[in-house]
């Protein structure tokens, strides 16, 4: 059975229905802002309130559907208050564990530590506001609305975009931010209110997706570090390169050239899967470099991960770059890639785990760090976090003791839906470092998180 939620994404990602008309029904459904933010973002591009790249009977159909709507809203609100939240925090709940067990099933992880945020605070704020990176979107939504559940604080986060979520912290205008790629010396600099930590809370793995008609996917492709370089570098221009059929005979007889698909904009993406070529490439560090949009040396854009995996599906004997949970959800083929201890590592929720359990004795305190290329047996090597940014000082005590506690819910109950949403789970050697920065927060000071 398709929810509602669900068939709104499609109108909203296939362009049936315009921003405006999104925005629309998502309030009509009493959607919180997360969930509503996750639906803009898989618009596509309008050029006016009122644009016509809907199709005509669906906007119809839309317009007069979200208008009844819009009314019982209203009569809603007229007859129990705007503080009434129940059903539409009971409708995000239910869409997002069904779009969850589409495509992942829960592994049944709960947290055992006796450092469980439970209930509410006396003093703290009842609102927090982020923004930034989209990837975690979802897993954000569904956090958000549970942590709520338990502490009563509502959190609303916008999903801008790592650049957004960075610049927005750094102004001071949220009171957290979100980005796939961490900060650089510069930026720290620069930031309005003093140092800003980075505290890691899920990872995810960007995956190689390819179209060759005569494979099909029951046997992945075998990447090592060295041809998936040498194909974005534009070295390896034909499926049966000599260095690809190494590793995958079945490429001998796959006589065509190589169409490479790479990201039009920039992205947490793309910072993750360059910064893996750097790592593995001193041409590519060299010459290209790492960002979260660079000059590419070949290949054709698309923009987002739906614009990348539409070139690839669309044109045969291409390969493309794309998110892990975006393959999962949408059935794309992935290829497995050679890690440091010449294991061919097929990306999955645990190989992106022991991949920062393999930097967990190394990684520096600031948990800036990335996680490409990392050792160990068992390891996915293009793997990265996903942080939450907070100031080190605060000036506002109901704000820290509010932003400590859900920081610390984040990194210990909230990680038992990150494997059912299609992300990893931060190692606890990782989150036990975590913990010591969300701890070392302050107000006037002192540090103002109130538990151990």
């Amino acid at each position: 059975m398709v929810s509602k939620y669900e068939e709104l994404y499609t109108a909203a990602i296939s362009g049936k229905m315009n921003r405006r008309q999104v925005l629309k029904r998502a309030f009509a459904l009493g959607l919180t802002i997360p969930a509503i933010s996750a639906l803009l973002a898989a618009c596509e591009d309008d050029n006016s309130d009122d644009s016509e790249a809907a199709a005509e009977p669906e906007s119809d159909d839309s317009e007069e559907e979200v208008a009844e709507e819009d009314e019982e809203e209203e009569a809603e609100e007229a007859e129990e208050g705007e503080d009434d939240l129940d059903e539409p925090d009971e409708v995000e709940s239910d869409l997002d564990v069904s779009r969850a067990d589409a495509f992942l099933e829960d592994d049944g992880w709960e947290y055992e530590g006796d450092d469980r945020i439970e209930g509410p605070y006396d003093g703290e704020a009842d609102t927090l506001n982020g923004a930034g990176a989209t990837f975690p979107a979802v897993l954000y939504s569904r956090w958000f609305h549970e942590y709520e559940q338990v502490t009563g604080v509502r959190v609303n986060y916008q999903s801008i975009g790592s650049g957004g979520g960075i610049a927005a912290i750094s102004d001071q205008t949220v009171d957290f931010g979100g980005t796939d790629g961490p900060m650089n010396d510069e930026q720290l600099e620069n930031a309005a209110g003093g140092n800003i930590f980075h505290i890691p809370v899920a990872m995810g793995a960007v995956v190689p997706t390819y179209n060759i008609p005569e494979l099909g996917y029951e046997e992945p492709l075998r990447f090592t570090a060295d041809t998936l370089a040498g194909i974005y570098l534009g070295d390896i221009t034909e499926w049966n390169d000599p260095a690809l059929v190494e590793e995958n005979p079945q490429l001998e007889e796959i006589d065509q050239p190589i169409l490479v698909v790479h990201r039009s904009d920039g992205s947490g993406t793309t910072f993750i899967f360059v910064d893996y070529l750097a790592a593995v490439s001193e041409e590519w560090a060299d010459n290209v470099g790492v960002g979260t949009s660079v000059n590419w040396p070949t290949g054709i854009g698309g923009n987002g991960n739906e614009g990348v995996a539409g070139e690839v599906v669309q044109n045969d004997y291409s390969i493309g770059y794309v998110e892990l949970i975006y393959a999962l959800q949408n059935d794309l083929g992935v290829g497995t890639v050679q890690n440091q201890s010449g294991n061919f590592i097929l990306p999955d929720t645990g190989s992106v785990t022991a991949a920062a359990a393999g930097f967990a004795d190394s990684i520096d305190p600031n948990l800036r760090d990335r996680i490409v290329d990392a050792p160990g047996d068992d390891s996915y090597p293009i793997s990265g976090f996903t942080w939450l940014l907070a100031y080190e000082n605060m000036d506002d005590e109901e704000k820290g003791i509010a932003l400590t506690r859900m920081l610390w819910w984040c990194v210990t109950d909230a990680q038992r839906w990150n494997s059912g949403l299609g992300y990893a789970r931060v190692p606890e050697e990782i989150v036990d470092l975590a913990k010591e920065l969300i701890q070392d927060i302050k107000v006037d000071g002192e540090p103002i998180f109130p538990g151990e």
